[in-house]
């Protein structure tokens, strides 16, 4: 597809259909500011270059070439003809580099973006472009690592750019390892040209905080986070703030749902050696240290080694972030509101297992942190049925199920808190 650019008029050309006739009519009436080839760079694309340079109105018009798909080097030679072309825009290509022949010095601006395509050979890198634009700089950069060998380029890659980098986006749909270091640890804060940033988890720098601060020109900034540090508050407020922040995109997570606790499960097994083979009996019971420490269950912005409160504290301290940049006139999106949700639903989990203790041992300590956590986060778990001033034996109680609406999520799954009560006799 070839699409052509006269201000406001874009012309989506199939060189497939098209013929070289139809071309050489079509091209020559259009005062031409932007042009884009792709993806398939044949005959055609190569052709209508061709005529393009035959026109010194046309020539002279081009400023901006988007190119996509597998790109001959050999197209640099051509754009060269095109005296007032300043961008050229790369994404998703492919390229057999050979001996550079530098082409198009007029060309100062390079954009690059790299295949979205999982399963592919690794990029091409961006520096390798360079040779054939001479004159040019890289001044938006836009990678997804699938493999391994893309992602222990980034510093190279980013050490080898120049500080008038106004775009970056880095994303790794490859988990590396565990690292004391990032690709991104001390790098940031040379490119003083930027923009606009766009990271996700694994790029995240250790000291992140200390190097969006050093980007007095950011303007829109998009963030991965695990965590929430509450440094985080001086790029938005304070005299070191970022001023010129227009547009600050959050995501926490991920969040992670475990199994619930079946409590006829665990009553059958109690006290037995066996477990369910589903693995949502007594053994759950057993595996709660903590609100933060159950099983396969996991929330962001904290740790195992973190209290529930603390826990809730974070929460709160990133809702704090939120209204603050709200306040500032702030393009503001974030996935908080999921966030306390997926609190709320970890927190009917928790208090069902403080009522399986509860029920089977009448041992209340999870129970009541559990009240102490739902007190602090406003959520109205049911009021037990039962005096805890004495002790109940378990045959004399029963348990039973309160559906819990507002902690499900969009009205999706239902979820249910436990609760106790004595046996009618």
């Amino acid at each position: 597809m070839t699409s052509l650019s006269t201000g406001s008029l874009s012309i989506d050309l199939d060189c497939t259909t098209i013929t070289n006739d139809l071309l050489r009519r079509i091209v020559p009436a259009l005062p031409l500011s932007q042009l884009e080839l792709g993806p398939s760079m044949g005959v055609f694309p190569f052709s209508l270059l061709i005529m393009m340079t035959l026109s010194t109105a046309r020539s002279k018009g081009l400023r901006v070439c988007s190119i996509s798909g597998n790109l001959s080097t050999s197209i640099f030679f051509w754009l060269g003809y095109f005296p007032s072309l300043r961008k050229v825009q790369l994404s998703d290509i492919s390229t057999t580099l050979n001996t550079p022949t530098p082409g198009a010095p007029q060309v100062t601006q390079i954009t690059y973006t790299s295949p979205r395509t999982q399963g592919r050979s690794a990029f091409t890198s961006p520096m390798s472009i360079l040779p054939y634009v001479p004159s040019a700089t890289i001044v938006s950069l836009d990678l997804v690592c699938f493999h391994a060998s893309e992602y222990d380029s980034i510093p190279s890659l980013l050490d080898n750019l120049t500080p008038s980098l106004r775009i970056l986006r880095l994303e790794s749909a490859f988990k590396p390892r565990l690292s004391p270091t990032k690709p991104l640890d001390k790098l940031l804060p040379r490119f003083i040209s930027l923009q606009e940033l766009h990271l996700d988890g694994t790029f995240l720098p250790h000291d992140y905080v200390m190097d969006l601060l050093s980007l007095p020109l950011l303007d829109d900034l998009s963030l991965v986070l695990k965590d929430f540090d509450p440094d985080f508050l001086k790029l938005l407020e304070g005299p070191a703030r970022l001023q010129h922040l227009r547009r600050l995109s959050i995501e926490f997570g991920p969040d992670q749902v475990g199994k619930a606790v079946d409590l006829d499960n665990a009553t059958l097994e109690h006290g037995e050696e066996h477990w369910d083979e589903e693995g949502n009996g007594i053994q759950l019971l057993d595996q709660t240290e903590s609100f933060t420490q159950m099983g396969d269950w996991g929330l962001s912005l904290g740790d195992e080694m973190m209290s529930g409160l603390e826990l809730v504290e974070a929460v709160e301290l990133a809702e704090k972030m939120e209204r603050i940049a709200r306040e500032s006139d702030i393009n503001v999106s974030t996935n908080l509101k999921a966030v306390r949700q997926a609190f709320y639903r970890q927190l009917v989990e928790y208090h069902n297992r403080g009522i399986g203790k509860l029920y089977l041992s009448w041992d209340r300590w999870v129970y009541d942190d559990a009240l102490e956590m739902a007190k602090r986060l406003n959520v109205n778990l049911p009021v037990l049925e039962i005096d805890l001033k004495e002790r109940v034996e378990g045959e004399k109680l029963e348990w039973f199920k309160v559906r819990m609406r507002n902690v499900e999520v969009d009205g999706k799954g239902k979820c249910y808190a436990l609760n106790l009560r004595n046996k009618k006799k």
